[in-house]
């Protein structure tokens, strides 16, 4: 099985990655020869792992902030997103995160506010689930270093 991450070292409370499965290298070349080859083999990955920089208690919408070493498609390729964080990281609110001074407001490329699978009711008004991005999310709490 494929899976795609960040790096292990900015997912707080992971030591390591999973053994057994092929992590997808998640970085795109630049000319375009080989780019629509790589962007094939995504759709093959099934799990995609990341950290998540908070929780919000009120409405379960974890906060994903990508940048070096935290490559963005993982969250939003795979059929599933698994999140690690902290137990230190779950606010009560987004403005209760927003107002506590270790919050990161500068750090990365982009912020992705996540709560649970897409929804969309654009054709006909029929409410679809999981048509951009996971299907599922999956949120790990973590004392301390899983492995």
């Amino acid at each position: 099985d494929n899976y795609m991450s960040w790096d292990v070292d900015r997912i707080d409370g992971l030591d390591r990655l999973p053994d057994g499965l092929h992590r997808i290298i998640t970085e795109t070349p630049r000319g375009p020869e080989g780019r629509a080859e790589h962007n094939a083999g995504y759709m093959d990955c099934r799990l995609g792992i990341t950290g998540a920089e908070a929780a919000f208690a009120e409405t379960g919408t974890i906060v994903v902030r990508s940048g070096p070493g935290r490559p963005r498609m993982a969250s939003l390729v795979p059929l599933v997103h698994v999140a690690v964080l902290g137990k230190d990281r779950i606010f009560r609110s987004a403005s209760h995160w927003a107002a506590d001074p270790s919050a990161r407001m500068s750090e990365g490329s982009n912020v992705v506010f996540i709560t649970g699978p897409s929804k969309t009711a654009d054709i006909e008004g029929v409410l679809v689930t999981g048509v951009h991005g996971p299907g599922r999310l999956i949120v790990l709490i973590a004392r301390g270093a899983l492995g």
